[in-house]
């Protein structure tokens, strides 16, 4: 069994919150359709913008767990290199 370093379980970490806020907002925004379909437009406006900034923050989220990710392979890299 291959010993995962910390970078990447940091990573795999972030990615299961990102998918936790991906259906947080996915359900926000289900909400929001619905609530329109019924014809209950404050309740709309209400799921609509939730699941808008869920959405928002959801990537920029993401993207954060990337460049962390990107940042400690370099980090990693560049300590190899001076051994």
């Amino acid at each position: 069994m291959c010993a995962m370093d910390a970078t990447k379980h940091e990573l795999i970490e972030g990615l299961g919150l990102c998918v936790l806020a991906v259906l947080f907002t996915g359900a926000m925004l289900t909400a929001a359709v619905v609530a329109i379909g019924h014809g209950n437009y404050l309740r709309a406006a209400g799921f609509g913008i939730v699941g808008l900034v869920g959405a928002y923050f959801t990537v920029r989220f993401t993207q954060a767990q990337f460049a962390t990710y990107r940042a400690g392979r370099e980090e990693e890299r560049a300590r190899q290199r001076s051994e």
